[in-house]
């Protein structure tokens, strides 16, 4: 999945060599970059002369703001995309992506906003202006890419001292002695530094942090019959964080490290993998699913299930099905650990699906109960 991610990351554009590909023959550092960034050449706001409005450099409308309750700094982020889009992918090492379809927008729109966790206001603005976005949007005629930079990173051995200054995620030191301050807030709270066959020097303390959160509203086509409206492709990667889509429809193809997915009355075909949390699914018409969690539960809430090609595993945990009305004819098929199918049921006999055929749906649980109610 990785490499598709990166191919398709680097064509999104369309036409030439990629972005990425140039950079990298020059030996830079390669980034996702918008139309805008390329003309103008301006890729961060001044965090301290930013207003709400328009900001001319990167056609965003960006809001900047101190929240002393949470004692972070809030950076919003809204910009309208083209209508006509047909791919939507979001690549994030950490954070949540919320997927809308909705009437309140005419048009797409992609709205993102940073927290910036900090001791006091003047050090999340002073990180924020040296760091900028920790995001990079880029879109294409028909498709939107979007970006999270990853926050962890890697020493290796060469080198018998190392000054670290301001890593805000996980890093391993291998053979090096260590000396500078090295964060232990990651990933909220958890984590910090791996040193193996050396030593630290320096202090171990916090420094600023950043979470993310990644919403896209998408509108109704209101004027297009059901049968001619576009099916949108989602393509999501989350190393760490939530997906949440409601009310859309489309081809779904995400995957989640830690966390949990939820699709709540978001009707299409799925392709879903999940290694430590759960997936939910609620009132959804599932066409085509490839369900796998690898450490996590399985639950359909009113679920109406069409076709042969149904499948739903857990390693470790519970799988739970409850069929929604208007459910067709549907075949259950369920297996222990060994793979062996231990029971076959039918519900609904009688009630033919929209394709004429009885859908089957297949259940593996290997470590965990499974259960099946109209």
């Amino acid at each position: 999945m990785k490499e598709f991610f990166n191919k398709w990351g680097r064509r999104i554009l369309g036409g030439g060599q990629p972005d990425e590909e140039q950079s990298q023959a020059s030996g830079g550092t390669a980034r996702p970059r918008t139309e805008n960034e390329k003309t103008t050449g301006t890729t961060r706001p001044n965090p301290e002369e930013a207003k709400r409005g328009k900001d001319p450099a990167t056609e965003k409308e960006i809001e900047i703001k101190w929240d002393l309750r949470q004692r972070c700094l809030v950076v919003e982020t809204r910009q309208g995309l083209e209508p006509g889009l047909r791919k939507f992918m979001f690549e994030l090492s950490e954070g949540e992506v919320h997927v809308e379809r909705t009437k309140n927008v005419q048009r797409p729109e992609l709205t993102i906003t940073e927290r910036i966790f900090a001791d006091s206001e003047p050090e999340a603005r002073r990180f924020y202006k040296q760091k900028g976005s920790g995001v990079n949007v880029s879109a294409g005629p028909e498709s939107l890419y979007v970006k999270g930079e990853s926050s962890s990173g890697v020493v290796s051995a060469g080198s018998r001292s190392v000054q670290i200054e301001g890593i805000s995620g996980g890093v391993v030191i291998v053979d090096s002695d260590i000396g500078g301050n090295i964060s232990n807030i990651v990933n909220g709270g958890t984590g910090g530094a791996v040193i193996i066959n050396g030593k630290q020097t320096g202090s171990s303390q916090p420094v600023a942090r950043r979470e993310t959160r990644v919403v896209l509203r998408v509108p109704v086509a209101e004027n297009v019959s059901e049968g001619e409206k576009p099916k949108p492709e989602y393509i999501i990667e989350v190393g760490a964080g939530n997906i949440t889509f409601e009310n859309a429809n489309g081809e779904y193809d995400v995957s989640v490290g830690a966390g949990n997915i939820t699709f709540e009355n978001a009707n299409g075909e799925y392709d879903v993998s999940v290694g430590a949390g759960n997936t939910v699914f609620k009132e959804c018409d599932i066409v085509r699913s490839r369900v796998t969690n690898t450490a996590g539960n399985i639950e359909v809430i009113d679920g109406v299930f069409i076709g042969k090609n149904n499948t739903f595993k857990t390693e470790a945990g519970n799988i739970s099905v409850k069929f929604g009305r208007g459910q067709g004819e549907i075949e259950v098929q369920t297996s222990s650990g060994s793979g062996a199918i231990r029971r076959t049921q039918s519900f609904f006999e009688g009630v033919k699906n929209p394709d004429g055929q009885t859908a089957i749906l297949r259940l593996t649980a290997k470590a965990g109960k499974i259960e099946v109610n109209e």
